[in-house]
Protein backbone atom coordinates (compact mmCIF):
# COMPACT_ATOMS: atom_id res chain seq x y z
CA UNK A 1 0.00 0.00 0.00
CA UNK A 2 2.76 2.46 0.91
CA UNK A 3 4.58 1.58 -2.29
CA UNK A 4 1.48 2.35 -4.38
CA UNK A 5 1.04 5.70 -2.61
CA UNK A 6 4.71 6.50 -3.22
CA UNK A 7 4.26 5.71 -6.91
CA UNK A 8 1.36 8.13 -7.16
CA UNK A 9 3.50 10.90 -5.66
CA UNK A 10 0.45 11.96 -3.68
CA UNK A 11 0.73 14.15 -0.62
CA UNK A 12 -2.01 14.98 1.85
CA UNK A 13 -2.74 18.71 1.83
CA UNK A 14 -2.08 20.67 5.01
CA UNK A 15 -5.51 21.70 6.17
CA UNK A 16 -4.67 22.89 9.67
CA UNK A 17 -4.69 26.63 8.81
CA UNK A 18 -7.94 26.27 6.85
CA UNK A 19 -9.63 24.33 9.64
CA UNK A 20 -8.44 26.83 12.25
CA UNK A 21 -9.59 29.87 10.24
CA UNK A 22 -12.91 28.22 9.44
CA UNK A 23 -13.52 27.34 13.09
CA UNK A 24 -12.68 30.88 14.22
CA UNK A 25 -14.94 32.33 11.51
CA UNK A 26 -17.81 30.03 12.52
CA UNK A 27 -17.49 31.03 16.17
CA UNK A 28 -17.22 34.76 15.43
CA UNK A 29 -20.12 34.69 12.98
CA UNK A 30 -22.25 32.71 15.46
CA UNK A 31 -21.55 35.30 18.15
CA UNK A 32 -22.31 38.09 15.66
CA UNK A 33 -25.60 36.42 14.71
CA UNK A 34 -26.57 35.99 18.33
CA UNK A 35 -25.70 39.63 19.07
CA UNK A 36 -27.70 40.78 16.03
CA UNK A 37 -30.66 38.73 17.19
CA UNK A 38 -30.49 39.89 20.80
CA UNK A 39 -29.74 43.58 20.30
CA UNK A 40 -31.51 44.46 17.06
CA UNK A 41 -33.81 41.80 15.66
CA UNK A 42 -35.75 40.70 18.75
CA UNK A 43 -36.38 44.15 20.28
CA UNK A 44 -37.40 45.62 16.93
CA UNK A 45 -39.78 42.77 16.17
CA UNK A 46 -41.31 42.73 19.65
CA UNK A 47 -41.98 46.45 19.43
CA UNK A 48 -43.38 46.15 15.90
CA UNK A 49 -45.61 43.17 16.73
CA UNK A 50 -46.88 44.77 19.94
CA UNK A 51 -47.65 48.07 18.21
CA UNK A 52 -49.30 46.28 15.30
CA UNK A 53 -51.45 44.16 17.63
CA UNK A 54 -52.46 47.17 19.73
CA UNK A 55 -53.41 49.20 16.67
CA UNK A 56 -55.66 46.34 15.60
CA UNK A 57 -57.23 46.22 19.09
CA UNK A 58 -55.70 42.86 19.98
CA UNK A 59 -54.25 41.74 23.29
CA UNK A 60 -50.46 41.56 23.54
CA UNK A 61 -50.15 39.03 26.34
CA UNK A 62 -47.12 36.77 25.99
CA UNK A 63 -46.87 33.28 27.41
CA UNK A 64 -43.44 32.28 28.60
CA UNK A 65 -43.26 29.28 26.25
CA UNK A 66 -44.25 31.42 23.27
CA UNK A 67 -41.84 34.18 24.23
CA UNK A 68 -38.90 31.79 24.70
CA UNK A 69 -39.72 29.97 21.47
CA UNK A 70 -39.92 33.28 19.61
CA UNK A 71 -36.52 34.43 20.88
CA UNK A 72 -34.93 31.01 20.36
CA UNK A 73 -36.17 30.77 16.76
CA UNK A 74 -34.83 34.22 15.94
CA UNK A 75 -31.49 33.46 17.59
CA UNK A 76 -31.15 30.13 15.75
CA UNK A 77 -32.11 31.75 12.45
CA UNK A 78 -29.53 34.48 12.95
CA UNK A 79 -26.76 32.07 13.96
CA UNK A 80 -27.47 29.83 10.96
CA UNK A 81 -27.90 32.76 8.59
CA UNK A 82 -24.65 34.38 9.67
CA UNK A 83 -22.81 31.23 8.52
CA UNK A 84 -23.51 32.15 4.87
CA UNK A 85 -19.99 33.49 4.22
CA UNK A 86 -18.33 30.37 5.60
CA UNK A 87 -20.55 28.07 3.55
CA UNK A 88 -20.09 30.16 0.41
CA UNK A 89 -16.31 30.36 0.72
CA UNK A 90 -15.94 26.65 1.51
CA UNK A 91 -18.11 25.68 -1.45
CA UNK A 92 -16.04 27.89 -3.73
CA UNK A 93 -12.64 26.90 -2.32
CA UNK A 94 -13.29 23.17 -2.42
CA UNK A 95 -14.55 23.47 -5.99
CA UNK A 96 -18.03 22.13 -5.30
CA UNK A 97 -19.33 24.82 -7.66
CA UNK A 98 -17.73 27.46 -9.86
CA UNK A 99 -17.98 31.14 -9.17
CA UNK A 100 -19.81 31.44 -12.51
CA UNK A 101 -22.40 28.88 -11.34
CA UNK A 102 -23.00 30.83 -8.15
CA UNK A 103 -23.47 34.01 -10.16
CA UNK A 104 -25.83 32.17 -12.50
CA UNK A 105 -27.97 30.93 -9.57
CA UNK A 106 -27.68 34.09 -7.45
CA UNK A 107 -31.40 34.84 -7.56
CA UNK A 108 -32.14 31.28 -6.40
CA UNK A 109 -29.77 31.75 -3.47
CA UNK A 110 -31.47 35.02 -2.60
CA UNK A 111 -34.87 33.33 -2.78
CA UNK A 112 -33.59 30.52 -0.54
CA UNK A 113 -32.52 33.15 1.99
CA UNK A 114 -36.08 34.44 2.09
CA UNK A 115 -37.39 30.89 2.50
CA UNK A 116 -35.06 30.43 5.51
CA UNK A 117 -36.27 33.78 6.83
CA UNK A 118 -39.89 32.68 6.43
CA UNK A 119 -39.27 29.38 8.20
CA UNK A 120 -37.60 30.89 11.25
CA UNK A 121 -39.36 34.22 11.67
CA UNK A 122 -42.89 35.23 12.65
CA UNK A 123 -45.35 35.51 9.74
CA UNK A 124 -44.87 39.18 8.91
CA UNK A 125 -42.85 40.92 6.19
CA UNK A 126 -40.58 42.88 8.55
CA UNK A 127 -39.42 39.72 10.32
CA UNK A 128 -38.81 38.02 7.00
CA UNK A 129 -36.63 40.87 5.75
CA UNK A 130 -34.74 41.26 9.03
CA UNK A 131 -33.77 37.58 8.91
CA UNK A 132 -33.15 37.24 5.15
CA UNK A 133 -31.30 40.47 4.32
CA UNK A 134 -28.26 39.78 6.55
CA UNK A 135 -27.92 36.34 4.93
CA UNK A 136 -27.92 37.92 1.48
CA UNK A 137 -25.47 40.66 2.49
CA UNK A 138 -23.09 38.16 4.06
CA UNK A 139 -23.33 35.94 0.97
CA UNK A 140 -22.41 38.89 -1.25
CA UNK A 141 -19.55 39.86 1.08
CA UNK A 142 -18.24 36.29 0.80
CA UNK A 143 -18.23 36.60 -3.00
CA UNK A 144 -16.24 39.84 -2.71
CA UNK A 145 -13.79 38.23 -0.28
CA UNK A 146 -13.40 35.30 -2.68
CA UNK A 147 -12.66 37.68 -5.54
CA UNK A 148 -9.82 39.37 -3.66
CA UNK A 149 -8.32 36.32 -1.96
CA UNK A 150 -8.57 33.69 -4.66
CA UNK A 151 -5.23 32.39 -5.85
CA UNK A 152 -5.02 32.48 -9.61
Amino acid sequence: MKQKLAELNYSIPKTAPTILLTTIAIILLSISGLYYSWELLTPMLLEYLTTDAQSAGLSTDWRLSGYVGFIANLAIASIIGFQAPVATLLILRFGVVDRSQIKLYRRHIWFSSFVVGALFSPPDPLSLFLVAVPIILLFEIALIIDTFTREQ
